[in-house]
């Protein structure tokens, strides 16, 4: 079930990079080639790097793909895996907080929309609330595979 989220989480990750790219060449070549720039491909190629941004650090997560600083040295031991285990636990808590306050603030918006494209601006909390939850389901896969509780075939992901 994880490697199929993980590949739902790629998937939707290269569409908005292929999205990004097609606005932003439609915006140059309207901008500079017709000398009519659209009004609305900046705004959405906006939205869609918001998008990759929460989605993408999911991913990342996910695959254990962040920046790490390791400060354990040569030796990795019980405190090592200590450290690492209430860093997850820390990603978990964190990032249940801030789904919640996403998603509260995704309600708080009510029908408030973008200027040029008339998206409402609910939608990127409501992406910004997912990708915290999935960071946090995640980190707590990874909490689980190490402390011997997951299944092996959740451990290879």
């Amino acid at each position: 079930m994880l490697r199929v989220v993980k590949i739902l989480e790629a998937a939707i990750c290269v569409t908005f990079v292929v999205a990004i790219v097609a606005l932003t060449s439609m915006q140059i070549v309207a901008r500079y080639g017709m000398s009519q720039p659209f009004t609305w491909t900046e705004e959405l190629s906006r939205f869609a790097l918001i998008s990759l941004t929460f989605l993408g650090a999911a991913l990342v997560t996910g695959s254990s793909g962040h920046i790490v600083v390791d400060l354990s040295g040569p030796t990795k031991g019980r405190w090592s895996r200590l450290v690492d285990t209430l860093s997850s636990a820390l990603v978990v808590l964190s990032g249940l907080f801030l789904s919640v306050m996403g998603a509260s603030k995704a309600l708080s918006l009510g029908g408030i929309k973008a200027s040029a494209t008339g998206v409402p601006l609910a939608a990127l909390y409501w992406i910004m609330a997912a990708g915290f939850a999935l960071m946090s389901v995640h980190a707590l896969a990874r909490l689980f595979s190490r402390s011997g509780h997951a299944t092996d075939h959740l451990r290879g992901i």
